[in-house]
């Protein structure tokens, strides 16, 4: 932009077949970028200055703080055992496969299986049917600033990454549709409203 800053010109639109791609053929060789030219080089600016808004010394490193998201899944584990063993549909699941059972209606008996206490579903951790769970669930995953409410499409597929539940994307939509973040900042998309009579 600064380069362009320095030339007097006007941009205009020139609508369908009026507005021809220029050729490779019609460029002037001195126009071609060649090494060491100024325009290669990016200007940099530096946005957020180190002074204002990073309080870290430069001989400290950087650390992450990994344990509090393991103690955070440690604890929704089991939640999620102790919610299991009160879910019936879990409970019959169970049964059937202790039975030795391949198939169940709307369950692939064949995809399910039972780690650390745990009931998977295609390899995700299926949530028991309790409201507080699901909805506690969706909300860690929709409203801290790293999803920063991201929408059904994107809260399902964070969700879907670990965990799996019947009708999730139908609670995700509710939940969303209840948020009142994301009805406050979303865009409208209807027409403007009339004048009134």
């Amino acid at each position: 932009m600064q380069e362009l800053s320095q030339y007097n010109f006007k941009i205009e639109y020139r609508p369908g077949r009026e507005g021809a791609k220029p050729q490779a053929l019609t460029r002037r060789e001195g126009d071609l970028h060649t090494a060491g030219d100024k325009r290669l080089t990016r200007n940099v600016g530096i946005l957020l200055p180190k002074e204002r808004y990073w309080d870290i010394p430069e001989t400290e490193e950087i650390k992450l703080d990994v344990l509090e998201t393991t103690e955070f899944q440690d604890k929704d584990e089991g939640e999620i055992q102790q919610a299991s063993n009160l879910d019936n549909e879990i409970q019959d699941i169970k049964r059937n496969l202790d039975k030795g059972r391949k198939e169940m209606k709307g369950i692939a008996l064949g995809l399910c299986q039972w780690k650390d206490g745990l009931f998977l579903y295609p390899g995700k951790i299926w949530i028991p049917k309790n409201e507080g769970i699901g909805t506690t669930f969706i909300a860690k995953h929709h409203e801290p600033p790293q999803a920063g409410h991201g929408g059904t499409s994107k809260t399902t597929e964070l969700i879907s990454r670990r965990y799996y539940w019947p009708k999730i994307r139908e609670d995700i939509e509710r939940f969303i549709k209840n948020c009142d973040t994301c009805q406050r900042t979303k865009v409208v998309r209807h027409a403007p409203y009339g004048l009134l009579q």
